[in-house]
């Protein structure tokens, strides 16, 4: 993640009204799958909001073990900027 990137979200969580239940952990896509994995129920669902330019490379990796995307929401800020962000079930 970037520093900017990791600067927004530091930022954000601190004005959130859940600010003391909103925690931030730096991991890698792989570190992350491999996580959840170890968590997870056989009907479990998981899902994150990662950059939206990484969302093709964080599809192809949970394809290795059998996780396909069953819904995609990408984030705007505004209506006519690029897309930043991709909610991925």
């Amino acid at each position: 993640m970037d520093e900017n990137a990791y600067e927004q979200t530091v930022e954000n969580f601190e004005r959130s009204d859940w600010a003391d239940r909103l925690f931030y952990y730096h991991s890698s896509f792989e570190d992350l799958i491999e996580g959840v994995h170890s968590l997870f129920f056989p009907k479990g669902r998981f899902v994150t909001i990662i950059p939206y330019n990484e969302e093709q490379n964080f599809i192809q990796l949970t394809s290795k073990i059998h996780w396909f995307v069953s819904r995609v929401c990408r984030v705007r800020s505004a209506k006519n900027t690029p897309i930043k962000r991709s909610l991925l079930e």
